[in-house]
């Protein structure tokens, strides 16, 4: 169910529906607990793994990559109101700029094309020091005044408790738990075989694509203590989630 709801089960269920003639109503509130409980299931992986392996030579404490101490060493800013304004700015820039190239390419997320933008102007160099200073000093206002109020009204709006409770068989948890457990594994393994750390694969891709898409990265992320991997996060997302669309999209032809 990578994807989350709009851009996972909402797309699946309307290719479900067309290739199997069936109701995309019905299809998708069968769809909707999957989600709902992988996503809880997925915290709850994220910081059990955060936990036990909290001190070990596999935790990156939220940095993919093995790199030295002078490395992970971050200049400290003081906190300017100006400049958290001018970071603010610049922050909803490179967001218009991400929905207007999202309504010439409606298929790629604007949230996709917004890391994309960022990922290319980081590599040019393009940003001076001291404006990347104010979009940093803007992030940890909203990440330090803003997220737990944000997972809230996540919890409160997004989570239907009684479709939840509605499908909750063992076969179904069985099922749910099957999914997060080997995408966590995988991911481990395979972080591991490439040379990133396990415990940061685990959760950023494993733990990840079993949430409910942007809303359920921040509440995997934030729950681990691991929220700099939010740009990770969300391109693993969406490269997964138009991933599981193709291949759902063919697997539901084969069933005509």
């Amino acid at each position: 169910m990578v994807g989350g709801m709009g851009a996972g089960i909402l797309p699946l269920s309307k290719i479900y529906a067309a290739n199997l003639h069936g109701d995309q109503t019905a299809i998708f509130s069968q769809l909707a607990p999957a989600t709902t409980l992988g996503n809880i299931l997925a915290i709850i992986g994220a910081v059990m793994i955060a936990k036990v392996f909290a001190n070990s030579k596999y935790n990156g404490h939220g940095v993919l990559i093995p790199v030295n101490k002078d490395e992970l060493k971050k200049e400290k800013l003081t906190l300017d109101p100006s400049e958290i304004g001018v970071g603010m700015i610049f922050a909803f820039t490179i967001f218009l700029l991400g929905v207007i190239c999202n309504a010439f390419i409606p298929k790629i997320h604007s949230y996709a094309f917004m890391i994309i933008i960022v990922f290319v102007l980081k590599a040019l160099n393009a940003v001076p020091k001291a404006l990347e200073n104010c979009v940093v000093m803007f992030n940890q206002v909203i990440m330090t005044n803003l997220t737990h109020a944000v997972l809230a009204g996540i919890g409160l709006s997004l989570i239907d408790l009684t479709t939840l409770a509605q499908a909750m068989t063992w076969q179904f948890i069985l099922l749910s738990l099957t999914s997060v457990v080997s995408m966590g594994l995988a991911s481990a393994v395979i972080g591991k075989m490439v040379g990133l750390y396990p415990v940061e694969t685990a959760i950023g891709s494993g733990m990840i694509n079993n949430s409910m898409g942007g809303t359920g990265n921040i509440a995997v992320l934030s729950a681990s203590d691991r929220m700099e991997m939010i740009a990770f996060a969300q391109m693993a997302n969406r490269l997964s989630g138009a991933i599981i669309l193709i291949l759902g999209g063919l697997l539901a032809s084969l069933l005509q």
